[in-house]
Formats: structure tokens, sequence, C-alpha cells
């Protein structure tokens, strides 16, 4: 079974999740964004947990403009984009 990606913390994750999903291929979105778990969201900022440091630096390098688009065009918003690797 297919793991589901993790929006316990921030269920508005959701709706910018499956814009992403649509709008990347199948390898990308799994291997750089369906694990991202957000860990808060709202007008100001949306934080992020990566997986690691390698994860964080190729997430904020080749795909931070796709999730802010994606925000934007969900919510109409354009919130800081913070990525964290915590342990």
């Amino acid at each position: 079974k297919e793991a589901e990606p993790n929006i316990e913390h921030c269920p508005h994750w959701l709706p910018v999740l499956n814009l992403l999903k649509e709008n990347l291929t199948v390898p990308t979105f799994d291997t750089w964004i369906k694990n991202l778990q957000c860990l808060s969201i709202d007008d100001k900022q949306v934080v992020f947990k990566a997986n690691s440091k390698y994860q964080k630096d190729w997430v904020k390098k080749n795909h931070k403009a796709d999730i802010e688009n994606a925000i934007q065009q969900v919510y109409r918003t354009q919130p800081l984009l913070v990525i964290e690797v915590v342990n």
C-alpha cells in the first residue's frame, strides 16, 4: 500500500499537495514533495519538515517556486516558505 502524506498538523496543505501532484511528474512528487511534513500553515508562512538536509536543499532549489505557485493558486496568498530539518 502506498504511504499517505502526513497532513496531521496542517489539513490546509492537502489542496496544495493535490495541485502539486497534478502538476509534477510522479517520480518528482513521490521523491521530493510527498514526504515533506507540513508543521504549520497560515497566510504568513508555511513550515515544512524535510527528512534530510539534502531534501531540504533540493526542494528549496528546484521546487520552491512550484510550492509557492500552488499555494498562490489555492489560497490567493503568498506566505513565506520555511523548510527545516528536524531530528
